[in-house]
């Protein structure tokens, strides 16, 4: 009596680890891929992604996607853009231009557009940054030229740290941009550039 349960149960476990492997894929040339889940997916050559839910992602070549999950680790090496991603940690090598994200921590070299976003912590840009209604947790930008390469429109931020540049560093806060921490300068030369009558800035410190 005992025997068909410990059988059931063995053919449950075997189906598990079969259907488990099946997920994991890796992808040569350029990609295509829609209405699919992942383990693990790697791909090597442009990419492009639409409804599509993974446990890592790794990409090297250009990224475009539409609707897409990844619970762990995202890496791509080359440009990023889509709308409607939802990630846990991303790594970019190269320029990032995206809507409808939320992000737990972000690590791009290059520059970054980004609008309609949360940031749940850490988001490190090292290149020119331009934001339209998201929120920052604590957030570190700027691009080796410096000058004007931080703009901000409707966004919501709680510490920034400006990176050093070859000039003066501008940060430019406009509609109803509030930052709620402290602003510090790597340059001890940074300026804030404000536009309208609704823009709050708690505090800035030159460090």
């Amino acid at each position: 009596m005992l025997a068909k349960p410990i059988f059931t149960l063995s053919l449950f476990v075997l189906v598990c680890v079969v259907n488990r492997g099946i997920h994991a894929e890796t992808f040569n040339g350029p990609t295509v891929l829609s209405e699919q889940s992942f383990e693990e997916l790697i791909i090597i050559g442009p990419a492009d992604l639409k409804n599509i839910r993974a446990e890592s992602l790794t990409v090297t070549g250009p990224l475009k996607f539409h609707r897409i999950e990844v619970s762990g680790k995202t890496t791509v090496t080359g440009p990023m853009s889509g709308l409607e991603g939802n990630f846990e940690n991303v790594i970019v090598n190269g320029p990032f231009r995206a809507k409808k994200l939320k992000i737990r921590t972000l690590d791009v070299t290059g520059p970054a557009a980004l609008a309609r976003f949360t940031f749940l912590g850490d988001a490190k840009i090292n290149g020119p940054l331009e934001a339209k209604h998201g929120h920052f947790q604590n957030l570190k930008a700027g691009s080796e030229e410096g000058g004007k390469s931080i703009s901000f429109y409707d966004v919501t931020a709680k510490n920034m740290t400006v990176r050093r540049g070859k000039k003066e560093e501008i940060i430019t806060l406009a509609g109803r941009t509030e930052i709620t921490g402290e602003i510090t300068f790597e340059s001890e030369k940074g300026r804030i550039e404000t536009i309208g009558n609704n823009v709050k800035v708690k505090e800035s410190v030159q460090n």
